[in-house]
């Protein structure tokens, strides 16, 4: 293992590709990827910062907060102490020089007034590659132009100057980040100078760090010094080195991804190269020539990059790969005997196996084989804890990971579609939809109006009913029995049952009442030999059996009758009841 040596000593000069005399100002900035104010500010900022290039020298560090920073994530205990060391809150802040509170206290004044302020020290910093390109190597020297005493501490800062992504990597929007801390050296709390140091007294420091990764593109490599007073957090001086002096290397091949085959002939290796110098040119066991390659079948592929006259040779061995667990496993219908499951679409599986159990039972069902994304389990009990399985399988028949997923099925069903037909002036048929896991049904029925209901039990999804009283309206309802668990009823409707017939001198009674639907007038005829100059009583009844209309003593002249009823009648479904001697007659009408 490569180790970095860190060394610290007094020497009068250093041959360096930065040496500042003058101050310069220092602006660290603290954000966030997933902060909607940072991406609001930080065009601005940036703006001012590049319009101030030769004055300023501008860092950022990344907050934990308000949300996910990737920046933060591969380095968070270093940029934690930053924002700890400046008592940061909120984001965006900055402090200039180590000074200030919020963004806007970093302005063109400020900066301006700071630039002005006479250097007291000097920093000369220079940094390299290592010979095999893998690390790199910096040197800082700390120079005092007079005087100075303080609790100064040294820091470095090595910086990923610009980072692109395609697709945000928070929730703020922000695809490019400028000057990120990537490391700072030899840690966070930095190299504790002399509390007193006189003038033109130096101090060199030496130190590196391994970049085989942790950066998005080594690149764009930047190196920062400062020397901070620790008690007053007011930066002395700042110095900044953009390129390294770099020996000629062979190019090193890092893999940056690889994917084995799953099912077909669909694996790929993918490298990144760095090092050398000049185009690299790339030849594949396969006979491939690009970067990157795919398409592939379980086996190794050499690859060898050359760059002028120096070469590197890598090798990647693909294994079959497992197809992939199937992804947004939800339900989209619960039932007492079913439950309907669906997942999404799995690339390289050419069906798909799901099975279930009870939730307290370890035995599985035989695995079912699916063609399509879905699948409605049938024949379950009803209120019980089911665990569902499934899993995509390749052409070859090997199955990938499984996904899970535990619903648990309803109660029982109230029966549905309730009707009543075959109605007789004693009989009723009533039927209805079954619902799953029944064991049988109870139909309660009784005559509108009353406040005592019959029961009648059924294994089926029909009962007659018997015994009923002609010219009366009745109530029903139907309820379901799963195991010793009822349900509800189903909603209370009715049915008219009708007058019954009768014969006066094996003459049957043939009463016309029209019209029917009616609108306000009621006609009704009967036979004159029914008439005989006798009276009649009328009666009408709305649905609930309440008396609408009661007359008494009606006459028929002529066999005919008139019945008026009130305008602001509601329409509906009404009864009409005539009695009389030898007559007894009920007919159902409906008032439109």
């Amino acid at each position: 293992m490569k180790k970095i040596i860190v060394a610290l000593f007094c020497i009068i000069a250093l041959n360096a590709n930065s040496q500042t005399t003058q101050r310069l100002v220092l602006v660290e900035e603290v954000t966030n990827a997933s902060c909607t104010p940072c991406a609001l500010s930080n065009p601005a900022f940036e703006t001012l910062m590049n319009a101030n290039s030769t004055k300023v020298i501008p860092i950022k560090y990344h907050a934990s907060f308000p949300g996910y920073d990737p920046f933060y994530s591969a380095n968070s205990a270093q940029n934690q102490a930053r924002s700890v060391y400046y008592s940061v809150t909120a984001v965006p802040t900055a402090r200039l020089d180590g000074a200030g509170t919020f963004l806007q206290d970093v302005n063109q004044a400020s900066i301006d007034a700071e630039y002005a302020v006479p250097a007291t020290m000097s920093i000369a910093l220079a940094w390299k590659y290592s010979s095999d390109a893998d690390s790199i190597y910096i040197t800082v020297t700390f120079k005092a132009l007079q005087a100075i005493n303080g609790t100064l501490i040294g820091n470095i800062a090595v910086i990923e100057k610009a980072v692109h992504y395609d697709v945000a990597p928070g929730s703020n929007g922000e695809k490019d980040f400028t000057n990120v801390m990537r490391k700072l050296l030899p840690s966070q709390t930095g190299v504790p100078l002399p509390t007193s140091m006189v003038a033109n007294q130096t101090l060199t420091f030496t130190t590196g760090m391994l970049i085989t990764s942790g950066f998005n593109d080594i690149s764009q490599i930047g190196v920062i010094a400062f020397i901070q007073d620790n008690a007053t957090k007011n930066v002395k001086q700042a110095a900044y080195a953009a390129t390294a002096s770099v020996v000629p290397v062979n190019p090193i091949i890092l893999l940056s991804s690889k994917g084995n085959p799953v099912c077909s002939n669909n694996g790929s290796v993918n490298i990144s190269v760095m090092g050398a110098s000049g185009a690299y040119s790339y030849h594949w066991s396969n006979g491939a020539t690009t970067q990157d390659i795919s398409g592939l079948a379980v086996g190794t592929y050499a690859v060898t990059v050359t760059s002028g006259i120096k070469t590197a040779t890598a090798s990647y061995n693909l294994t079959q790969g497992a197809l992939a667990t199937p992804t947004s496993v939800i339900t989209n219908g619960i039932t007492s005997c079913s439950t309907a499951l669906n997942w999404a679409a799995l690339s390289g599986a050419s069906y798909f196996q799901v099975k279930y159990k009870t939730a307290s039972s370890s035995i599985w069902s035989s695995p079912i084989n699916v063609s399509t994304t879905n699948y409605v389990f049938t024949g379950l009990s009803a209120s019980t804890q089911y665990n569902y399985s499934t899993a995509g399988v390749c052409a070859n028949g090997t199955a990938g990971a499984s996904a899970s997923y535990t619903a648990t099925t309803s109660s029982c069903t109230i029966p549905s579609n309730t009707a009543a037909a075959n109605i007789t002036a004693s009989t009723a048929l009533i039927s209805w939809t079954a619902g799953c896991n029944a064991s049988s049904y109870e139909i309660q029925y009784m005559i509108s109006g009353g406040t005592l209901w019959t029961s009648a039990i059924s294994s089926s999804t029909s009962k007659t009913l018997t015994g009923l009283m002609a010219s009366k309206i009745y109530q029903y309802k139907v309820r379901t029995l799963c195991g010793a668990v009822y349900t509800s009823f189903s909603a209370v409707k009715t049915f008219v049952t009708p007058a019954a017939r009768i014969e006066n001198i094996n003459e049957e009674v043939a009463v016309n009442i029209y019209p029917n639907p009616f609108e306000s007038t009621i006609n009704i005829s009967i036979p004159e030999s029914m008439n005989s100059d006798q009276e009649f009583s009328i009666v009408l009844f709305d649905i609930l059996g309440r008396k609408i209309l009661d007359l008494k003593n009606v006459q028929f002249e002529l066999g005919n009758a008139k019945i008026e009823t009130s305008n602001s009648l509601a329409p509906g479904i009404y009864l009409l009841e005539i009695k009389g001697i030898g007559i007894d007659i009920k007919k159902q009408l409906v008032k439109s």
